[in-house]
Formats: structure tokens, sequence, C-alpha cells
């Protein structure tokens, strides 16, 4: 018995397959054919190192992008639950293809978790980004309010 991998197959594509058998010179006749789909890309890997910083009413993120990877945008959510799943529970402030983002109008004083997710062309997503930070965005009025931002670490569900 001989393995053979085929290259430069696409993915998510069904292609029919033949072997024959070889002895010497001689050559069987073919098989019927065996088809195979060949999977989905790869999910991208997912960002890393995010960083969040808030002023008046605004949290800024940032990370960085997995090396490798072909990604067509992020989606950036945030929610006020450290433990909240992108896609199901957290609020999609909007995607890009920037390793920065903005999120506005958030209310002073409240702290907010923000987790990345990165996607490929094909629709298939990364698992969120490994540590949830958490930023509260501080009022004018107040501006002792910065030194209590929150940093924490989470593990991070696979979204839904």
């Amino acid at each position: 018995m001989s393995t053979r991998i085929i290259y430069g197959l696409y993915p998510n594509k069904t292609y029919a397959v033949k072997v024959r058998a070889k002895s010497g010179t001689v050559l069987g006749p073919w098989s019927g054919p065996l088809f195979i789909t060949t999977s989905q890309s790869p999910a991208p890997a997912k960002p890393y190192t995010p960083y969040i910083s808030a002023d008046r009413s605004i949290v800024n993120v940032s990370w960085t992008a997995n090396d490798g990877n072909v990604v067509d945008y992020y989606e950036v959510y945030w929610h006020t639950s450290s433990t909240f799943t992108p896609g199901s529970s957290g609020v999609l402030a909007g995607t890009t293809s920037a390793t920065t983002f903005s999120i506005f109008n958030l209310a002073n004083g409240v702290p907010i978790w923000v987790k990345i997710v990165a996607v490929s062309k094909d629709g298939t997503s990364s698992v969120a980004s490994d540590v949830s930070n958490s930023a509260m965005p501080f009022s004018s009025d107040n501006l002792n309010t910065k030194a209590q931002w929150m940093f924490t670490n989470a593990i991070i569900d696979i979204p839904g």
C-alpha cells in the first residue's frame, strides 16, 4: 500500500479520484471514482496581545494580527460582563480590516470587556482573543476615575 498527497486543491470543493494498480510496467484497470470534498479553509488564527484604553465615552482597542493567516476582517464585540460569548451575548461594535478600532457612545464609569474575532474571506472565524481586557470610560468631570480602569484576564469560549 502506498500513500499519495494531492496538492493544489481548492477548499470546500468536491473532486473525483480514481486509482489503479501498477506492477512493474503493467497497469491495472482504473477504479471507480471516489468522491472527496475538501474542507473549508482553516480558521484564521486568533488575534493576540489585545490592548484597550478609554477616554470620555470612547474605548480604543488595538491588537496584533497573527502572521501567516489570511484575515478578511475582524469583528469587535463588547459587553459589560467578562464572561460573554461573541456572536451570542456580546454586542457587535463593528468590523474592520485594520488592527485598531474605537467604540463610541459608551456610558461613563461602566466597565466593558472587549473580544476580537478574526474572519477569513470564506466566513471561517477564529476563536475570540485569549485575553479579554476591560476598561472604564471616564467623564471629563472626574478625571480621577481614569485611575480606576480595570484590566483582567479571562479564558474565552469559542464563539457560537
